[in-house]
Order: C-alpha cells, then structure tokens, then sequence
C-alpha cells in the first residue's frame, strides 16, 4: 500500500471514528460556557467540544498548506537545479 493509500485510509477511520462518537452521544453538548465541563487538553488550552472539533479540521487544513509549500519549494529548487 502506498503512502497515500495509507494517509486516505486513517483519514476515512478517523471521520468514521468522529461520526460514531456523535451516533453513540446524540445528547452530547456542543457548546459549553462552565470551565469546569471543559476539556483540558494536553496543551494546556481548555475546549468544549465544538472548539475541539473546530481545532481538528483546521489542524488538518494547516498540515495540507504547510505541504503545499513545501511540495512548491521542491519545485522551484528542481527548475532552478536543471537550468
């Protein structure tokens, strides 16, 4: 299985994994005001559960533009080393 084979399929377990959660806890509350229902996570930064789901999709989204530029910084070192 190729790398990305292999990142597709932990993104495909991962929303299945995420989507169950909410099937399991359909009364599960999103948004929460009382610091001490929060979830203290191991940064330090306190969430409820919407922050933290907002926090894994950007972190996802962050990872992809952090390699888009890395892939477009390879490219111009191939042009620039073939000339």
């Amino acid at each position: 299985m190729s790398s990305v084979q292999e990142y597709d399929l932990a993104l495909i377990i991962m929303f299945n994994f995420t989507e169950a959660l909410f099937n399991d806890y359909p009364e599960l509350k999103l948004t929460e005001f009382d610091l001490n229902r929060k979830i203290k996570v191991r940064w330090g930064q306190t969430f409820d559960v919407e922050q933290l789901m907002q926090h894994a999709i950007v972190h996802v989204l962050r990872h992809r533009r952090q390699i888009e530029i890395f892939k477009n910084k390879i490219n111009r070192n191939k042009k620039i080393s073939s000339k």
